[in-house]
Parts: C-alpha cells; sequence; structure tokens
C-alpha cells in the first residue's frame, strides 16, 4: 500500500480517500438537485400503433402529438389498412399477425375495402357472391401469412418480398394462385399514379355533370357514378347473355347455325355426335324430404339465406289452392317475414322476371313446403332424388341404377 509522507500531506493538490468521497457526494446531490421527480417519466408508449404520448403541457413534443392524432383518421383508412395486411415484408407481415388479434375495427376496415373494391359486383350482393369472396379473401390471407395451401415457401425468399415491393410480389404469385385475395392485394399495395383509372372515373363524371348538374358536390357526385357505373355492367352482362343465346336473330349474336351444325367431322372416327349435342346432364340432386339440422328460419345470418336457396331453389310443386297450378321455387329471391323468419318466394307461370308482385311466399317447414315439393313429382331435367330419412342417401335407386342416373323419385319409408 501507499505510505502517505509528509511532503504528500503538505502538498495542495493532494486529497486523502475520505476527502475524495465526501467531495464526490456533495457533487452528485448537487446534480440531482437539479431534477424533479415529475421529470422522470415523461415519456409513454400508450398507443396501439407506437405513437409517441407526452405529459408536458408545453413544448414541441405537444405539437407533434397532436399532428399525428389529427391526421390519423386520414391516414388509416380502409384502403391503407388493408394494403397493410397485405404487406409481404416479413416484419409487417408478423406485425399484423400480432395486431389483428383483439381488435375487430382492423377486420371491419378490411371487410368494408374488400366490399368496395367488389363494388361494382351488382348481381353479387343479392345472391350473396360477394359474401363468398370476402369469407374467401379470409381464407387465402390466412394461407398467405402461414405459407400454407398454393403458397409455397420458396417464394418468401424473392428479393421483392425482403425489398417490400408488395405490389410486384402479389403480381408474380397470389394474383395467379388466389381468387380474391391477390386480386384485392395487387391493387391496394400498388402505386396509385397512373391517370388511367382517373380517365375512366372522369369518363363517368362527364356523362352526369352536364347543364346545372355541373355543381354537383363530391358526396354526391361519387355516388351517382358508383351507380351509373353499376349500372351499366349490369346492362352489358344482360345484352351479352341475349347475344350467347341461340336463338338470338342480333347481328352481334355470339352463335349462329353453322356453328351450332358444326361438328369436326368427328362421326368419321365413330364418335356419337348426337351425344355430344344433347342437353348436359346435371348432376344428381339430393333433396332431403325433412327439416335438416342446420335449417333455422329465424336466423337472418347470409350464410343461412344462400343454404336455404340451395336446397329449395328451383324446386317445383303444384299449388293445391289455386287449382294444382305449377310454381317454382325462386332461385335468387328469399323473404324474411317478422316472427314468422324465412319464406321462399314461389313463381307462377306468368312470372316473367318483372311482375314481382305475382310471387306468393311460402313457409319453409315440413307441414307445408317440403309438404308440397314432396308430393309433385320433379322435372327430369332437374335431375333430383328424394329421400325421407337420412340413411336412404346412400341406398340405390329402386330401379336398380346408380345414383347418376337422370330422373327422380321418392324413398319412402
Amino acid at each position: 500500500s501507499h505510505i502517505v509522507t509528509a511532503a504528500d500531506e503538505a502538498d495542495a493538490n493532494y486529497d486523502d480517500d475520505d476527502d475524495e468521497v465526501e467531495v464526490d457526494d456533495e457533487d452528485d446531490n448537487d446534480y440531482a438537485g437539479q431534477f424533479d421527480d415529475e421529470d422522470e417519466d415523461v415519456y409513454e408508449v400508450d398507443d396501439e400503433w407506437g405513437t409517441l404520448v407526452t405529459f408536458e403541457s408545453t413544448g414541441i413534443f405537444k405539437q407533434i402529438a397532436k399532428a399525428i392524432s389529427d391526421r390519423a383518421p386520414k391516414l388509416g383508412t380502409d384502403f391503407a389498412i388493408t394494403a397493410w395486411v397485405c404487406s409481404v415484408h416479413p416484419d409487417i407481415v408478423q406485425d399484423v399477425r400480432d395486431r389483428m388479434v383483439g381488435r375487430p375495427h382492423l377486420r371491419k376496415a378490411v371487410e368494408r375495402c374488400v366490399r368496395k373494391l367488389y363494388a361494382h359486383d351488382v348481381d353479387g350482393q343479392e345472391d350473396g357472391e360477394l359474401d363468398k369472396k370476402v369469407d374467401l379473401f379470409w381464407d387465402e390471407l390466412k394461407h398467405f401469412q402461414l405459407r400454407t395451401g398454393e403458397f409455397f415457401p420458396g417464394w418468401y425468399n424473392s428479393p421483392d418480398c425482403t425489398e417490400g415491393n408488395s405490389a410486384k410480389w402479389h403480381g408474380k404469385f397470389s394474383f395467379f394462385c388466389t381468387k380474391v385475395f391477390g386480386w384485392v392485394a395487387c391493387r391496394v399495395t400498388s402505386k396509385i399514379a397512373g391517370c388511367g383509372s382517373a380517365e375512366r372515373a372522369w369518363a363517368d363524371c362527364k356523362e352526369l355533370k352536364s347543364g346545372k348538374r355541373s355543381h354537383l358536390n363530391s358526396g354526391k357526385l361519387c355516388k351517382q357514378a358508383t351507380l351509373y357505373t353499376s349500372a351499366a355492367l349490369r346492362n352489358a352482362r344482360i345484352i351479352r347473355q341475349e347475344q350467347q343465346k341461340l336463338d338470338c336473330v342480333s347481328k352481334e349474336a355470339r352463335w349462329g347455325n353453322d356453328d351450332e351444325k358444326f361438328d369436326l367431322g368427328l362421326e368419321n372416327w365413330g364418335v356419337d355426335t348426337a351425344e355430344l349435342k344433347a342437353p348436359p346432364k346435371l348432376p344428381r340432386r339430393l333433396f332431403r324430404c325433412y327439416t335438416e339440422d342446420w335449417e333455422n328460419i329465424k336466423d337472418q345470418n347470409p350464410v343461412m339465406r344462400q343454404r336455404f336457396l340451395q336446397k329449395y331453389g328451383g324446386l317445383v310443386f303444384d299449388d293445391i289452392d289455386n287449382n294444382m297450378t305449377r310454381m317454382t321455387v325462386s332461385k335468387n329471391i328469399l323473404k324474411y317475414i317478422k316472427y314468422q323468419g324465412w319464406h321462399v318466394m314461389a313463381e307462377p307461370p306468368e312470372y316473367d322476371g318483372t311482375n314481382a308482385e305475382v310471387l306468393e311466399p311460402i313457409a319453409i317447414n315440413e307441414d307445408v313446403l317440403i309438404h308440397l315439393v314432396k308430393n309433385t313429382i320433379q322435372p327430369d331435367h332437374l335431375n333430383v332424388r328424394m329421400v325421407s330419412r337420412e340413411e336412404d342417401e346412400d341406398a340405390e335407386d329402386e330401379d336398380g341404377g346408380s345414383g347418376d342416373d337422370t330422373g327422380s323419385e321418392i324413398d319412402s319409408d
């Protein structure tokens, strides 16, 4: 150890250990006294998106927090949230999986965006097809996140994935292996910089803004343009369907007599061309003449509505209260009556698709609808087979034929 000599003690620059400790303690106390306990926790991360929150009443921190909070609703649109969900960057994909749990408003925002992108499909909103697309979107999104199903793990090694080029990646992979997710992802993750969509939208606006209507506000113009475009698309579909009929007499008909008679000369090779030209046989349709476990006439869910249409739509029955008039169950229309539940709509022979007042609601139960259908022989072209018990479903036809034969029958107890 060091021995302190008289010369060291006489040196003015020398301090012993005790003095040094005391001086250090005094310095520390003076430094700590410059701060208050309230200043220790100035910041707190309290927002679900990681926004910096401050308790200071003055200063630049409050201005930053206010600027973020004012702009957050405009930045967090349904379109932007859907783009975030469809991002291919690994960190963002994991962030989506973590944040989507317990936050139903994010799922609702994505679903609203998907429905807006398919808003042109007017018929899909009536027959439940749009609901199926939304459901399929969530299934395909799950496969995308877990790298299962149609998504091969090797695709995620692409530089576009690690660099976050989501639109380019989805255009190469998702768009071709999915039915809904890839189509949506390509649109929400791409740059909205092209003039094509703007020109098409302006073409619709020019049809609406004319004369005294040239000063429409943006809200009304947006709604009317959407209705106009949807109506134009629907009208185009109707015209196309008419032109595809064999009896179409228009000059723009898709099929003619020459097309109908053309058989490629297959009869020279022993092919039965008559069988090829015969109307295609529908697959065997099994009708259960009893109320199934899933049937709940009070459930207004679109899925329940679609299942009722799938089971009863297109079947026929003879109306015993109207001189045994042959009625057809509508394939697209279902009516919900308060306190009574779902009713199918029966179409009489004079129904032409426009006179909805002639439709008649029929209750869905074993005493009314099922009884009427069960006691009516269904047309051969429907290829319906009826069963009264669940155990009869696997039984063969009474005539010994297989389940693929045409015609209809009733398997009784």
